[in-house]
Order: C-alpha cells, then structure tokens, then sequence
C-alpha cells in the first residue's frame, strides 16, 4: 500500500464547518473514519464538525495485510463573537440648530 496523498484544510474558522479529506492511495482497499467505511478514493470526504465531539479525527487506511493511521488534529483559527454590542460618543460638543429669520 502506497500513499499518493492525504490533505486536508488545516485551519477551520466556525464550529459548523466541513472539513474535507482528500484521500489517494495505491492498493489500499478501504478507508475507516469512526463507523463510516468507504471503498471509494476518488471522492473527497466531507466531514461535519458540528456532530464531532472530538478535537481529533483518525483516520484508518486498510490494504492487504497493511493498516496506516492518520491523526487530524483539529486546530480552530479564531471564534466569532457574535454578541449585541452598542456604541458610544464621548467628549462630544453639544450643536445647537437654531432657525434663521426670513
């Protein structure tokens, strides 16, 4: 069994992101992601980060008589703060409009 490649985006920014895996190998049989076995490497895999309850995903790659195992760790780049927010004007002079006489 010979791995072509094995890539991945290696920074997520949100928490309801995909991850995608892009998996090529040669006489490798299946591959093993949790329950989820696959016989099929010319597709990407596509998977949730909202139903991981992990920060790292292993990744099993069967061929004849061979097994490699693949780490992911998950590294989160930044967290959006979505909280209300207001703004404020300080040291502001008071304008006064005053109406012109005709």
């Amino acid at each position: 069994m010979q791995k072509l490649s094995f890539d991945y985006f290696k920074y997520w920014h949100f928490d309801n992101s995909y991850l995608v895996v892009d998996l090529k190998f040669i006489n490798a049989i299946y591959f093993k992601v949790g329950n989820f076995k696959s016989f099929d490497f010319t597709k990407r895999l596509f998977l949730n980060l909202k139903k991981l309850d992990t920060d790292k995903i292993k990744v099993e790659v069967i061929g004849f008589f061979q097994k490699q195992v693949f780490i992911i760790e998950l590294n989160k780049e930044f967290h959006l703060n979505s909280k209300p927010f207001r703004t404020e004007i300080k040291k502001i002079s008071p304008i006064e409009i005053i109406q012109q006489k005709q």
